[in-house]
């Protein structure tokens, strides 16, 4: 195998921008289309994922590949006698990917297949070590992980707590360099927009590089947009539309909001979206209930019997009402069942 020579081969084909490389045109290609998606903030999601995959590089020679190889190879003793390393192994594949004309999206996890999880584990750390000494940028990085190519599942990828990891050691080892402190900004350099990032965030509640940036979007909105939840609400469109994901991030904005405000200053979430449209209530059938929804469960669970009450509703009809309603596990559902024991026992025997 000509591992050595294709290692060296992608040291020098991926050098970052800035950094006292030389500059290729790739590289140029990559910050202009950067910028392009900065001033493209009305194209719709699927025009931005695929203009997101950063595909502007041009192809390498296959020719030049051979003759650059060979060269390297006759400056290293002993070559064929060499043992690559798993890491070895698995930069070749990776180069390889980068080679191919289409950059299917899920390549990148077959060549993971190939390796355990405590082989990949070593494999990335020195993965990692190996671009932080040829100062490969975390954009330069986050492509050969193929993390461009994966839309709103970002934080469902397992090689994306791989590249954070690189992140962060890039910041540490080189701390003049000009990427954002901040995961949520390093990340909004290839989403764009915070709306799609919350939809990758909200698709993954347990992993803790979502949860990072998610109480990133929080500090950012209070503390430096001073959003009020009716900000945000607006700012998320969800007085047009009620996205799945969307909706239950707003719910944790009010309650981050509301346990950093005085008590006078609260804001109830029903109000908001009474202001707006009743019709999103139908929209807590489906958000399944968390911690973040116990005050709007309260909320709807008193307006539901300030209205019973005032209807004088019979208790036949509003045990019907929960029976068909959604199911108790989520915010409605569960308001819907505490309301009900609380006015049938209200109601005279």
């Amino acid at each position: 195998m000509h591992l050595p020579c294709v290692l060296i081969f992608f040291a020098v084909a991926t050098r970052p921008v800035g950094v006292g490389a030389h500059v290729t045109d790739d590289q140029y290609e990559v910050v202009r289309h950067l910028r392009v998606q900065e001033r493209a903030h009305g194209k719709d999601k699927d025009e931005r994922m695929n203009n997101l995959n950063l595909s502007g590089e041009e192809e390498i020679s296959t020719s030049n590949l051979h003759n650059l190889v060979e060269k390297y190879r006759m400056e290293i003793p002993n070559f064929d006698l060499y043992k690559p390393s798993p890491t070895d192994i698995f930069l070749d594949k990776l180069l390889k990917l980068q080679e191919t004309n289409s950059r299917p999206t899920y390549a990148f996890n077959f060549v993971m297949a190939g390796f355990n999880e405590e082989e990949l584990s070593m494999i990335f750390k020195e993965a990692n070590e190996r671009f932080a000494a040829q100062k490969l940028d975390p954009q330069t990085v986050f492509k050969l992980y193929q993390l461009d190519l994966v839309g709103d599942t970002l934080f469902k990828q397992p090689q994306m707590v791989y590249w954070v990891q690189y992140r962060d050691l890039f910041i540490r080892t080189y701390p003049v360099s000009t990427v954002p402190r901040s995961l949520l900004f390093t990340l909004l350099k290839y989403f764009g927009k915070i709306e799609y990032l919350v939809v990758a965030v909200t698709k993954a509640p347990e992993d803790k590089n979502a949860l990072r940036v998610e109480a990133e979007i929080r500090i950012f909105w209070f503390e430096h947009q001073n959003y009020t939840p009716e900000h945000a609400f607006l700012w998320l469109h969800l007085n047009k539309y009620t996205d799945y994901y969307l909706f239950p991030f707003w719910i944790k904005y009010v309650t981050y909001y509301n346990s950093k405000v005085s008590d006078h200053s609260k804001v109830s979430m029903l109000s908001v979206m009474e202001k707006y449209s009743l019709s999103l209530l139908t929209v807590l059938g489906t958000v399944e209930k968390t911690d973040a929804t116990l005050q709007l469960e309260n909320e709807v669970k008193n307006m539901l019997l300030h209205n019973w009450r005032r209807e004088k509703r019979d208790g036949e009809e509003v045990l019907h009402d929960v029976r068909t309603g959604p199911k108790p596990n989520t915010v409605y559902g569960k308001a819907l069942e505490q309301a009900t024991i609380a006015y049938i026992k209200s109601l005279p025997e």
